[in-house]
């Protein structure tokens, strides 16, 4: 994360215990590469003449000298201001009366406006330790089929092994997502990534519209990253080669398997788990589809009510991403580019 203490902060550090202890508790992250410094040019003599950083001079030599401030950098999309109750106060009730659009957590101790390309968090001193001092959490509905897939696709769409990053992955289980997330109470960065659960392009599968309206709510009341995936679930991005090897190491021939003869619009919405089944096709997009792979009104009727008609690959499809050996392969089931930019949204938050 790109991090930028404010000069009213640095003026008190050396007269303030507590905003001392958030200022070396920030340079202590710097030192130790987990954020960015983002310094104006303009008060590098402010922060070298700060008593309370003294220990860090020879750090901040080092990065001034390196031309590692504000002015080299390409403006950054996300950067986290360390302040003070005053200023956030202030930034509230300016923008407020000029209508500019914000957004306030944790009692005013967060406060969170676009300005052109860039968001900016300002973030109150005294949450410093939980917000920008520890990793960022990632919720995901079921850890174990989901983390597989977000580190396969950092390392081939990133070339970066999740145990470099400062990440930390937490188990939604489902419905208990909402608990999971409230439970941070807004104190810590979070990213919560859950499947789109449709069915088709507009229709949620059992009413999970609702669910989804809840962790959105909770989402926007503590300022958390909510990442809601186009597809279906998470295996609906597996690419097809990586899939058929994997039919192939589990001993299945993928010739068997309707599912590769449908479009890629129906994939994305295909049961990958269970396959598809009768009660599907009351749904005019799985009942073109059926005539799309050449399955007759006799072969549906010779099937049983919960058999499928299009089989699926059964609950450890999701292992299906360790055998991706490619950027491309991931690209080729995700034409519209969503998987790289929401990796970039995690980095910039980290």
């Amino acid at each position: 994360m790109v991090i930028h203490i404010s000069d009213e902060l640095i003026k008190q550090a050396d007269t303030n215990k507590d905003i001392k202890t958030a200022i070396i508790v920030a340079f202590m992250l710097f030192e130790q590469g987990k954020h960015q410094w983002y310094i104006n040019n303009n008060d590098i003599e402010l922060f070298q003449q700060c008593r309370s950083l003294a220990s860090f001079s020879e750090f901040i030599e080092k990065y001034v000298v390196e031309s590692k401030g504000y002015d080299a950098y390409e403006k950054p999309k996300y950067v986290a201001r360390i302040t003070d109750k005053s200023e956030i106060d202030n930034k509230i009730n300016k923008l407020t009366t000029e209508g500019t659009e914000i957004k306030v957590y944790l009692g005013g101790k967060r406060m969170v406006v676009e300005h052109e390309v860039c968001t900016y968090d300002f973030v109150r001193f005294d949450i410093c330790q939980t917000y920008i001092g520890q990793p960022v959490q990632i919720v995901l509905e079921n850890l174990k089929s989901d983390k597989l897939f977000i580190s396969t696709c950092f390392k081939y769409l990133k070339g970066i092994d999740i145990q470099d990053i400062w990440i930390e992955f937490n188990n939604g289980n489902g419905s208990e997502t909402i608990n999971v997330l409230r439970n941070f109470e807004g104190k810590k960065r979070v990213i919560c990534i859950i499947d789109g659960d449709k069915i088709n392009p507009t229709t949620f599968t059992n009413n999970k519209d609702r669910l989804y309206a809840d962790i959105r709510s909770i989402c926007e009341e503590y300022g958390y990253y909510l990442h809601l995936f186009n597809k279906r679930e998470m295996e609906n991005y597996i690419p097809d080669n990586a899939l058929k090897d994997f039919l192939k190491a589990t001993d299945r021939n993928p010739e068997d398997y309707d599912y590769f003869r449908l479009t890629d619009l129906r994939k994305d919405y295909f049961d990958m788990k269970q396959g598809i089944i009768k009660s599907y096709l009351k749904d005019e997009f799985w009942k073109s589809a059926i005539n799309e792979v050449g399955i007759t009104e006799s072969e549906i009727a010779a099937t049983s009510k919960k058999a499928p008609i299009i089989t699926g690959f059964g609950k450890e499809v999701h292992k299906a991403f360790g055998f991706v050996s490619s950027e491309m392969q991931i690209k080729d089931r995700d034409t519209s580019n969503e998987l790289c930019n929401l990796l970039d949204d995690i980095l910039e938050m980290l």
